[in-house]
């Protein structure tokens, strides 16, 4: 979490979208690859968004038979897990004492925030505005990184470059020249 521009509170909550695809894999009896595939295209994270009509084809594990479900069957897979997600966040929010301290709310990053309906699922049971986060800052090669998948290495990345500049621009007087300095100006970061 960050509070006047500086990270004040961090943690790590060891479930994400990897866990989704799993029990998308287990529930449809599909490979690992299958179910993150289907997954990302037609996944859900809200069953009730979903429309009777709405179908889903995947191949079961072993076979090369097209199987067609309906897309409400994949959102019952997908939402108790993202449910079980956004109640630790909101566990680790409180735990740190922030919650009334984020009026911009919560940014999500990685693929399963991707998901249709992710926005308004992390709202409700955060309690809290709800976003998805993309790369900013980055020139060059922007269209490789342009997703939510990338926004937290890019960012991390980031705040890292110009911590050391700044620390070395204190040290020498100057710009940073050496790796980093050319990592900074590689992303276009500070120019």
């Amino acid at each position: 979490m960050f509070l006047n521009g500086e990270i004040y509170y961090s943690a790590v909550i060891p479930i994400g979208g990897d866990y989704v695809s799993h029990d998308i894999a287990v529930g449809l009896q599909a490979s690992p690859e299958e179910a993150e595939r289907v997954k990302l295209e037609g996944g859900c994270a809200v069953e009730r968004a979903c429309a009777e009509d709405e179908a889903f084809e995947y191949r079961r594990l072993g076979t090369d038979e097209v199987r067609q479900l309906p897309r409400k069957i994949l959102a019952h897979i997908i939402e108790p897990r993202m449910e079980d997600i956004f109640e630790r966040v909101k566990q680790e929010i409180m735990k740190s004492g922030c919650m009334g301290l984020l009026p911009a709310g919560v940014v999500m990053t990685g693929g399963g925030s991707l998901l249709p309906d992710v926005e308004e699922l992390a709202s409700r049971l955060i309690g809290l505005p709800a976003r998805i986060g993309y790369p900013r800052g980055v020139s060059g090669m922007t269209d490789a990184v342009d997703s939510p998948i990338y926004a937290t290495s890019v960012g991390l990345v980031q705040y890292t470059a110009r911590r050391i500049d700044a620390r070395e621009e204190n040290r020498s007087g100057g710009p940073l020249t050496g790796a980093f300095g050319r990592l900074r100006r590689f992303l276009g970061i500070g120019d």
